[in-house]
This record gives structure tokens, C-alpha cells and sequence, in this order.
């Protein structure tokens, strides 16, 4: 009986910490995608007439302005990437600019956050002969 309780204690223990850790996906390139925003921080819809587009960063720098997702990008070799979008909505009205705040892959709020790693293998050997 003891042993069975251990066993399940240690398999509650993988399970339930398991979904708190943050993921690291090894490739070259990545395809981030997001529910698209359609409404405004008071809950009211976004009007029809303005325009709202999606504002991509890689570690805190702007890469590039979309419509709407998915946006694939090639991530840079040896480097730990993050990826943050966040919302622009331009008033037809008035032509006012307006943001929403960041949301970045790698915290709290994403329901697995992940960062994003390339990594290059090391050179071939070179000069194999018989030891001396």
C-alpha cells in the first residue's frame, strides 16, 4: 500500500507541475498565431469602419506588421527567442492611433509559455588517422 501511494504521489507530482513549466520548441523556424481582438477594453465591438492590424516583436524588436495571423518567422541561430504581438487600431474617424498591451509567449497568462531555440551542431571532425 505504501509503495502504491508513492507511485501515485510521484505521478501527481510530473502531472500537475508539468502544465507551470515553460516550454522550449528547438527549431529554425516558427509559426505563432493568436485569437484576433474584436473588441475594446470595455467589452463594446471594435467599429466596423476602423482598422485594426497586429504588430509582431522578436525579443522586444518590431519585425513586422500584419493583418491578421498566423506569421511565420526563421529564428536566428543560438539565440533564445521570445515573441510578443500586440493590437493597433486606427479610428476611420479621426486617424488616432491606438495599442493594446503586449502579449509575450514566454509569461504568466499564456496557457503554455514558450520561448523558441536554434541551435547549430558543432563543425565535423577533421584529420582522423591512427593514434601515435
Amino acid at each position: 500500500m505504501k509503495k502504491l501511494f508513492i507511485a501515485i504521489f510521484i505521478m501527481l507530482t510530473m502531472v500537475l507541475t508539468t502544465g507551470y513549466s515553460q516550454e522550449i520548441i528547438y527549431t529554425n523556424q516558427v509559426t505563432a498565431t493568436w485569437d484576433i481582438t474584436t473588441t475594446l477594453t470595455d467589452g463594446r465591438p471594435i467599429p466596423a469602419e476602423d482598422t485594426v492590424t497586429y504588430e509582431v516583436y522578436r525579443n522586444d524588436e518590431l519585425i513586422d506588421e500584419i493583418d491578421l495571423p498566423p506569421y511565420t518567422m526563421t529564428i536566428e541561430p543560438e539565440v533564445t527567442t521570445r515573441i510578443g504581438v500586440r493590437a493597433k487600431r486606427v479610428t476611420a474617424v479621426y486617424g488616432e492611433v491606438m495599442y493594446s498591451d503586449y502579449l509575450w509567449s514566454d509569461i504568466e497568462g499564456v496557457p503554455e509559455p514558450w520561448v523558441v531555440r536554434s541551435l547549430l551542431p558543432p563543425n565535423t571532425v577533421k584529420n582522423i588517422r591512427i593514434g601515435e
